[in-house]
């Protein structure tokens, strides 16, 4: 009599991955999926940012993932495992209205955070360091050169250049 739930709780357990699909997220203005994980693959389609990807399987620093009915590599550099804000710029408040016509220059410490994609309200977190806990993650980041070019010889080949 005991057997009959053990056998539903394994099935349950053995069909739970299946059922809590990990999502990334594209955090680049644009992310191809390609043929294989290497930059220099065909590409398959290309997705916004934003866009939702449905993480399979995960090689090194390349996802394998499936967008709508197509199933696809994309690097770990374009991809987050959380949604992208919505800001789009980075001076925010600091760009004040003087006499009508001009703006003031932005302080340094703005354009730095800018420069490592913070802004004055990523500052007011409610515990005050997660902003800095990823930018110490962000730069704590090693690509190897060889990958770099690919990327980049990717990028030229994608928009035609």
């Amino acid at each position: 009599m005991m057997k009959q739930p053990m056998v539903w709780l394994l099935a349950a357990l053995a069909l739970s991955p299946l059922v809590a699909a990990e999502s990334l997220y594209v955090h680049s203005a644009k992310a191809s999926l390609l043929a294989a994980p290497k930059f220099n693959a065909d590409i398959l389609v290309s997705v916004e940012k934003g866009a939702e990807l449905v993480l399979i399987e995960q090689q090194k620093r390349w996802f394998l993932v499936q967008f709508d009915d197509q199933t696809g590599w994309v690097s770990s550099l374009l991809v987050k495992s959380e949604p992208p804000l919505d800001k789009v710029s980075v001076i925010g408040s600091d760009a004040v209205e003087i006499s009508g016509q001009t703006r003031s220059r932005a302080s340094e410490v703005s354009t730095a955070g800018a420069t490592r994609g913070l802004t004055e309200s990523d500052a007011s977190t409610d515990d005050g360091v997660s902003d800095y806990n990823e930018l110490v993650e962000m730069e704590a980041i090693s690509v190897p050169g060889e990958e770099i070019i690919e990327f980049a010889d990717a990028i030229v080949r994608e928009n035609g250049e």
